[in-house]
């Protein structure tokens, strides 16, 4: 007896993604995400131990200094060791374990001259070769002697006109040597994916095989399941060439990391204000002074709860002490006076519109008018009727699509290609102050910016306000940032357990002494982001979101959970209405949480009754970026399986352009691209629902896509994703394993009826 047919509005009542009947693959478990190790992807390793960290950097030191790895400045030809150098210098040995290269142009191809040299992955390409190139890699018989491998002539991927076809790609690809382009090892397949390829159209939504050579391709899949057809290529593709070649700014001075190295950078903007507001400075005198979140054992309370941690003496909030405006104004350094103007001079009509890269028609925003002061202005300053009343400029949130800062994924490449689908507003990831003020330099990376970002913001994180006044200092001295963000919404445990995060929202006296320390050091606007309330049934953040404006702060963006919640529940909107009810201007309210489609966007904003400046996208952006393009046409764009190959495409170039065309720029362009499709693969295509727009709290049912890709990328198996980068990036290195970083069972199946919808992240999302 067959189980009786659900509606689909009986399906969403009940939490289950309402997918049309003719893709469902019934009586199927989905294939939950396991660690995957091994070249070509191959499925998951039960049982095996993945290694630690301090394990993985073991590995990584030992082979930088392996023979699989050349000497960067003996590449560069500026190496003064010479055989004295720790590192390999070896030519030959290193170029007979290189990997093959990979086809298409090198992502520096529109430079001229790739910073990599020989070590690039597309070297013998490169039209103005460096010696070391030129010797041993585009000389076929020189090459051919120290490779032992035919030498390719590089691949003819454009036009008469210079421009790339598909054509011409596909040409090209077919005449490819396999020692330059490696073929995929087939995949031999399961009965199950044999019989889901043969399924008939009524089972699956393929149409039937009309001809012979069809029948024949669809047999051809007990032989290899991911087939030749065009729809799943079978060897690496080449990227989608990048316009033009611009160093992302923010990057951190040697000189400036010396200076933190041995304290010797001069706070004393952010000790004066610190003084000036009553706030003890345990690092006075000290320069950086002592660790605040890592100090020495033993001189450090044992105490329960957020603040454990703390060291005695720490900064604390005096009585009702009004804010104080800095005597002298800051002078900012000349190299980031050059960077500022040169972003904010850029030309708004000059920037490509959403989806121009695939060529998509657009909606123009309305453009915003720029304040008549101070020059140069920024496309999106307040006007000068809405403009604060300290000396600070301040960002028009009202309007903008925001791309929320997110851990690991939101990294710069990312940012990038959201900009290109339509983003107004971009923030880097959430970086620690501590770490910024000892000068980690990975830390440093996080506030890197590309000029495609017209208007910029980082976050930062911290719990104490004479260590984040301290860090307001630094960024201002040494960033061209257009805002700050603090975050007081971070659930990490250990991040709240040092007094940080979500944690001061049980302490409003801490969060508004960090707030007005920060803004009262910054010349730039400052924001910060909270949750409605730490625990359950105590929401707390109406009683001081509405007076944030006193404390400095131009814009709060409000998260309509509880830390202890974390994604158990839809978010609170209701509750974000009230609070932004409450709000006066200046200060700007953004609401956040499970905005997946337009709809949801633009409902939220006339619920407001215009309280709201806009929504802050954090997961729907990593599930469907071409969510601005969306909201900005009002419209569901029902996106090809081949369109989403092609952002793809576009983000491993910017990934390559960022991290590096050599081997392991190229693995850490792998590694946060699966940590991307990690995301993205939850993802159902608008043409496969019966209700839009998709929810978050959804449980999907196994189904299967349009095309072989659209079903490959709908594919919640890591080693799938494994596959997905290696026709982008080339097979993955012997020995590749991967874990994502953020885990869900929102797609776990119900077991007993009735049961609740859950969606349990734990996605480590600033946002």
């Amino acid at each position: 007896m067959g189980v009786p047919s659900r509606s689909p509005e009986e399906l969403v009542a009940q939490g289950d993604a309402p997918v049309k009947p003719e893709f469902i693959r019934p009586g199927c478990d989905r294939v939950h995400i396991v660690q995957v190790q091994g070249s070509q992807g191959a499925g998951g390793v039960d049982g095996q131990q993945s290694l630690s960290r301090r394990q993985e950097k073991k590995a990584r030191a030992k082979a930088r200094h392996s023979t699989a790895a050349l000497c960067t400045r003996f590449a560069q030809g500026t190496c003064s060791f010479k055989d004295n150098c720790r590192f390999n210098h070896d030519v030959r040995a290193f170029l007979n374990s290189k990997p093959p290269e990979l086809p298409g142009q090198c992502p520096f191809h529109a430079q001229g001259s790739c910073p990599f040299g020989i070590t690039c992955q597309w070297a013998s390409k490169h039209s103005h070769p460096d010696p070391l190139t030129s010797e041993y890699l585009q000389q076929t018989p020189v090459a051919a002697a120290v490779t032992g491998l035919p030498v390719a002539p590089p691949l003819k991927t454009e036009d008469k006109n210079g421009v790339v076809t598909a054509e011409a790609l596909a040409a090209a690809l077919d005449g490819a040597s396999a020692a330059v382009i490696p073929l995929l090892t087939p995949v031999d397949p399961t009965a199950s994916q044999v019989e889901a390829v043969r399924a008939p159209a009524a089972a699956t939504g393929f149409p039937e095989p009309s001809s012979p050579a069809e029948q024949d391709d669809v047999d051809g899949a007990a032989q290899a399941f991911w087939r030749g057809d065009g729809t799943i290529p079978m060897r690496p593709v080449a990227l989608l060439p990048g316009p033009s070649i611009q160093s992302s700014i923010n990057t951190m001075d040697k000189a400036v990391q010396n200076q933190l190295w041995h304290r010797r950078y001069d706070f004393s903007t952010a000790d004066r204000v610190l003084s000036s507001l009553g706030l003890r400075n345990s690092r006075a005198g000290q320069g950086q002074g002592k660790q605040e979140e890592e100090g020495q054992e033993g001189k450090r309370p044992r105490t329960q709860g957020p603040d454990a941690g703390a060291l005695p003496g720490e900064a604390v909030l005096a009585k009702a002490e009004p804010e104080v405006e800095l005597a002298a104004a800051q002078v900012l350094p000349t190299a980031k006076v050059e960077a500022e103007a040169q972003l904010c001079t850029v030309p708004a009509e000059t920037a490509p519109g959403p989806g121009a890269e695939l060529g998509i028609p657009v909606t123009e925003p309305e453009s915003v008018a720029p304040a008549a002061a101070p020059p140069p202005q920024h496309p999106y300053l307040e006007t000068p009727e809405h403009k604060r009343e300290s000396s600070a400029r301040a960002v028009d949130f009202r309007g903008k699509l925001y791309l929320a800062p997110l851990t690991t994924v939101g990294n710069l490449p990312f940012r990038r290609l959201a900009k290109r689908l339509g983003a107004d507003i971009t923030c880097g990831e959430m970086a620690l102050a501590t770490n910024l003020l000892q000068g980690q330099a990975s830390e440093w990376a996080l506030l890197r910016r590309h000029p495609d970002e017209d208007c910029f913001g980082v976050q930062i994180c911290g719990g104490y306000p004479d260590s984040m006044a301290r860090c307001a200092q630094l960024i201002q001295d040494q960033c061209s940032v257009d805002f700050v963000d603090i975050n007081f919404g971070c659930p990490i445990d250990a991040i709240c357990s040092k007094g940080a995060g979500s944690a001061c929202i049980l302490r409003p006296a801490r969060m508004e002494s960090i707030v007005r320390s920060v803004s009262s050091v910054l010349q730039c606007p400052l924001t910060f982001k909270t949750r409605k309330a730490y625990n359950d049934g105590q929401d707390v953040a109406h009683t001081f979101v509405p007076g944030a404006a006193v404390w400095g702060a131009s814009a709060v963006t409000l998260h309509g959970r509880t830390r202890e919640q974390r994604y158990s529940r839809p978010a609170d909107w209701p509750y974000i209405q009230n609070c932004a009810a409450a709000t006066q201007a200046p200060l700007q309210l953004i609401g956040n949480g499970d905005i997946l489609g337009w709809q949801d966007h633009y409902r939220h904003l006339e619920e407001s009754g215009g309280r709201l400046a806009t929504t802050y996208i954090a997961r729907g952006a990593l599930i469907k970026p071409w969510i601005f393009t969306e909201i900005k046409q009002r419209r569901d764009w029902d996106i090809s399986a081949g369109e989403r190959l092609d952002l793809l495409k576009l983000y491993c170039s910017f990934g390559l352009e960022h991290w590096g065309s050599d081997a392991r720029g190229v693995e850490s362009t792998r590694r946060f691209l699966l940590e991307w499709l990690s995301f993205q693969h939850r993802y159902i295509p608008v043409g496969l629902l019966d209700v839009l727009p998709q929810r978050m709290d959804w449980r999907v049912p196994v189904f299967v896509g349009r095309s072989d890709l659209e079903t490959l990328l709908a594919s919640d198996h890591a080693g799938d994703w494994v596959r997905i980068s290696e026709m982008l990036l080339g097979p993955a290195p012997p020995g590749f394993t991967f874990t994502p970083k953020h885990k869900a069972n929102a797609y776990s199946r119900r077991h007993e009826a009735g049961a609740s919808s859950l969606l349990k992240d734990e996605e480590q999302e600033n946002g």
